[in-house]
């Protein structure tokens, strides 16, 4: 059982080394109240996404529907800071084909997730013409507020 009088600070400070070990910090997110939001900070600062159809759809909806914070405190949207959206890597799992990023997409995440540092795609299609081309790390970066700096790697 862990002691009632230790200072939140001491439990934020153990809990930020297992800052790498997911299954630790999914076990300690369990263990009391106060050690979940610290646990959640860690546990969802770099997310990725896998797609077998062809939108992300349902994760944006996950994390617009968290906006407020009543289904996991911390909400989710404050605390990603990396994000990896990827479509399926062998051919056979085309499902409707390869997930499509549009502009519209890329700037809705990006209002909402104002953390984010950094965003990579894999496999994915690239439904506007903008970021079709070559520019399309600058095009992207255009669209985000200007309070937020985005690394834009695409595979």
């Amino acid at each position: 059982m862990a002691p009632k009088n230790l200072p939140q600070e001491t439990i934020d400070h153990v809990i930020s080394y297992l800052h790498d070990d997911k299954y630790s910090l999914s076990s300690t997110s369990l263990v009391r109240r106060s050690w979940t939001s610290q646990s959640r900070r860690h546990l969802f600062s770099s997310v990725s996404v896998k797609a077998y159809v062809a939108s992300f759809e349902s994760f944006l909806q996950f994390v617009k529907d968290n906006v407020d914070g009543s289904k996991f405190s911390p909400p989710v949207h404050t605390v990603i800071r990396t994000l990896h959206l990827s479509g399926p890597t062998v051919a056979g799992n085309l499902h409707g084909g390869l997930p499509i990023i549009t502009v519209a997409f890329v700037a809705e995440l990006c209002s909402i997730l104002k953390k984010l540092k950094t965003l990579k795609f894999t496999t994915v299609q690239f439904g506007d013409p903008g970021i079709a081309e070559g520019n399309s790390s600058e095009y992207l970066q255009g669209l985000l507020d200007t309070q937020q700096t985005l690394t834009l790697d695409t595979f």
